[in-house]
């Protein structure tokens, strides 16, 4: 609990109770009328005050549980040796879908078919966008962590490098440029003049 006097988490509460006053008068009080009475409960104004609150009261106990487990010594590393596992497994099956055509998502979670992707690998994930983001990930982890991570590190780059370009991903592309730029900006030991 000693986490509850710091600042953010005071910015955070206050912001919170802000969202549960907003919620209480236009979801309840003075909601919206729903015009076309065709929207499902969670889009009404009803259901967005009761559903937003409580999602983002869950994302805050998930943010302060996973702080309370990385203080542990290697905890961090760990982390980071997982993300890397993960995009890099489901990068692997975005290459098979790349090299051979066959679609291990589609056929573990789809069998009946529907889902087109236009060609685009998307390994494990659910859509390329996601599957690239989680290459991205991989990537910017295994540049800086590097051999402290695994001894095949460079292996580990090129397979989510080519997953990453199976995707297509526009937004994953420009999530890496930035990333690049920033490590390129902030991981340097010279110091630059102005």
């Amino acid at each position: 609990r000693e986490w509850i006097h710091l600042r953010p988490v005071k910015a955070w509460l206050l912001n919170y109770g802000y969202l549960l006053i907003l919620a209480l008068i236009f979801g309840f009080l003075w909601p919206w009328p729903d015009s076309t009475l065709m929207r499902p409960f969670a889009l009404t104004a009803q259901g967005k005050a009761l559903i937003y609150p409580a999602r983002l009261l869950a994302d805050f106990s998930l943010s302060i549980y996973v702080a309370i487990q990385l203080r542990g010594q290697g905890a961090l590393t760990w982390l980071a040796r997982a993300m890397v596992v993960g995009a890099t497994a489901s990068a692997s099956f975005a290459i098979l879908f790349m090299v051979t055509g066959f679609d291990i998502t589609r056929l573990l979670f789809k069998p009946d078919g529907a889902v087109v992707f236009d060609n685009r690998a998307h390994g494990l994930s659910a859509e390329p966008r996601d599957m690239g983001l989680a290459c991205v990930y991989g990537i910017m982890i295994l540049l800086v962590g590097q051999r402290k991570l695994f001894r095949f590190w460079g292996v580990a780059l090129a397979v989510n490098l080519l997953g990453l370009l199976g995707t297509v991903s526009t937004s994953a592309l420009a999530l890496l440029a930035s990333g690049i730029l920033a490590g390129w900006i902030f991981f340097t030991n010279t110091t630059r003049q102005a």
